[in-house]
């Protein structure tokens, strides 16, 4: 895979850009230790965007860059197996990106199938999770540069072409009866090889905190951290484009609204703060629709 011609600046930002690749827009109010009735579903459809030009480099030095552009649909979905059993469907059927000197690449990206496993139930639940993220995006996608007469190019995947294995835990506590909620989770993900490079395992933290207003209105809270198990590795050149070295800290505050029986309408907003390593630094907004029975 080369890059005919393109300069530094470009290099810094289309590396941050695959590594955005990785961050999937959860449901703004499910989740935690909770699982799924036998039987009972949750649909949900969502869009996302991003934009910035300040890009924090793998040292962490930020820097100002091209101007990256993200826009998006997510489909997610749990269904309960049994009472206790809950598998989950996190699938981006479409991503579009690319910098104000590209064209745009545009594509599906990486399906992720999780199942949550309830220990214990009641007002304190317990649960672990195992999750496989398939390589179904396009990790070799590119976008001509604006003006090189297709002899410039930046490497623009919509998915990093490597198996995610993923184990979780999760802790949470309901409030009854106050409609509120608090739930802590931790994640390793073992990361495998794309076709060039094999990357650096990660680590990811979580905590969230919601309560219900005004009888049909959901607002939440919470933090969500990404970091690397052991020193990046450096020397593989490809392995930045996807995300080798991410260290990432996030706020999130969300509200869902029910608009009619068995729907919900939700907004998000996510962003970056502290020291951020391989990321840009920028604001995403997301909206959805969900339905459960």
């Amino acid at each position: 895979m080369s890059l005919p011609h393109t300069s530094k600046k470009h290099l810094m930002a289309f590396i941050a850009a695959a590594m955005l690749l990785q961050v999937n827009v959860t449901d703004a109010i499910c989740g935690g230790a909770w699982t799924r009735e036998q039987g009972k579903f949750y649909l949900k459809t969502s869009i996302f965007t991003l934009r910035s030009n300040l890009y924090a480099t793998l040292n962490g030095e930020e820097i100002e860059s091209a101007d990256f552009q993200l826009f998006g649909a997510l489909l997610y979905g749990e269904y309960g197996l049994t009472n206790a059993l809950t598998a989950t469907v996190n699938f981006p059927v479409l991503k579009s990106l690319g910098f104000n000197t590209t064209e745009t690449k545009t594509g599906i990206g990486d399906l992720a199938i999780d199942f949550k496993y309830q220990l214990v139930s009641g007002d304190f639940p317990v649960a672990i999770g195992l999750g496989i993220e398939l390589p179904t995006g396009d990790e070799k996608g590119f976008g001509f540069v604006n003006g090189s007469d297709q002899k410039s190019y930046l490497v623009l995947p919509t998915g990093d072409g490597e198996t995610n294995l993923w184990v979780r835990a999760f802790a949470s506590h309901s409030f009854y009866p106050v409609a509120a909620y608090l739930s802590v989770d931790a994640g390793y993900n073992f990361r495998t090889q794309n076709f060039d490079s094999k990357f650096t395992d990660q680590f990811e933290f979580g905590a969230e905190g919601g309560y219900k207003i005004a009888g049909t209105v959901w607002i939440k809270a919470a933090l969500r951290s990404l970091a690397p198990a052991r020193t990046p590795n450096a020397t593989a050149g490809a392995s930045f484009l996807y995300g080798e070295g991410v260290q990432s800290l996030s706020a999130i505050f969300g509200a869902a609204i029910e608009v009619a029986p068995h729907f919900n309408l939700s907004a998000e907003v996510s962003q970056p703060f502290g020291s951020l390593k391989n990321l840009y630094r920028g604001t995403t907004f997301a909206v959805g629709l969900a339905f459960e029975n």
